[in-house]
């Protein structure tokens, strides 16, 4: 799926990205990927507000409801135990405390913060 989203991905912007469509009716290219025509429906009230977005980005609805589903299949996606380790490892010394015993008392603390957590 090519969007915004994407474009950005392979450092596209999406002023650059244009839209062919092949001789094929349901079929469009856009920067040599298959794109595959669907129908959608909405209810009037996401259609309206749709529309509007759509007028006020100077974008096609449908560039929108591929941006949606986009953002959607990215944050229902299984995170791989690779990635989750990468972005562990990415985060490692980068936040501080401030407090100097947290290596000698780390089970207080977790225990203390999950007290807190379990009463609210």
């Amino acid at each position: 799926m090519c969007t915004r989203v994407s474009w950005l991905k392979q450092g596209i912007d999406s002023c650059q990205a244009r839209c062919y469509h092949s001789s094929v009716g349901d079929v469009t290219s856009i920067l040599e990927k298959t794109m595959i025509r669907t129908q959608i429906q909405l209810t009037e009230e996401q259609s309206r507000r749709l529309k509007d977005m759509a007028a006020r980005e100077k974008v096609l609805m449908a560039e929108l409801m591929r941006q949606a589903v986009d953002l959607w299949l990215l944050s229902t996606s299984p995170v791989s135990v690779e990635e989750r380790r990468q972005r562990t490892l990415a985060i490692v010394g980068r936040f501080g405390s401030g407090v100097s015993d947290v290596s000698e008392r780390h089970d207080e603390y977790l225990a203390e913060a999950y007290g807190e957590w379990s009463s609210s």
